[in-house]
């Protein structure tokens, strides 16, 4: 098969199943719960975004963009998720600040994967890579997410967000069919 996920070749989300969870303390409104979300979306939209302004690479630099611009989509999902499930004005307030998480979509820290793409040798393929792998975790911390929560509106809003990273990774896999 040509493209796609398909093209993610043999490629495994790293994650704990424990991981991420911590985020959550069990007792979240549906509000603070985006507003989880929203910070680590932020903080992996800010990763991308100094990978693309300290990257020695064009491919790199120009790839990382793209990656936060997707990033940038992803909130804007949430905030309508949120307004939706929540109304207006809860919404506005949980997610009136952009304040980002210490951690990425897959519970790293931002310095830990820093290290990994901005050496000067640094490939797309290996900033593909690992934006894939963070697109798998936040795709299975959304769907861990479920389980702490009742509401149908919530759970509906957590499978949509999942159902976003899905489309995310569907995105990065034809990218990645591209590459030379």
């Amino acid at each position: 098969m040509d493209g796609g996920i398909d093209a993610w070749h043999g490629h495994v989300s790293e994650a704990r199943v424990d991981q991420g969870v911590y985020l959550l303390e069990g007792d979240e409104t549906p509000a603070a719960l985006f507003a989880v979300a929203y910070g680590l979306e932020e903080a992996t939209r800010r990763f991308y975004r100094r990978v693309a302004g300290e990257a020695a690479t064009p491919g790199v630099r120009e790839l990382a963009d793209a990656l936060s611009r997707g990033e940038e989509t992803h909130q804007e999902r949430i905030r309508e998720l949120c307004r939706d499930t929540c109304g207006e004005a809860a919404g506005t307030q949980a997610l009136g600040s952009d304040r980002p998480s210490a951690v990425l979509e897959d519970g790293s820290s931002p310095a830990e994967r820093l290290e990994q793409l901005l050496p000067a040798d640094a490939t797309p393929a290996a900033v593909l890579d690992l934006a894939m792998a963070l697109e798998v975790d936040a795709l299975d911390l959304y769907l861990r997410f479920t389980h702490h929560f009742r509401q149908p509106s919530v759970r509906n809003a957590l499978f949509a967000l999942a159902r976003e990273e899905q489309c995310h990774l569907k995105r990065l896999g034809d990218e990645w069919a591209r590459l030379p």
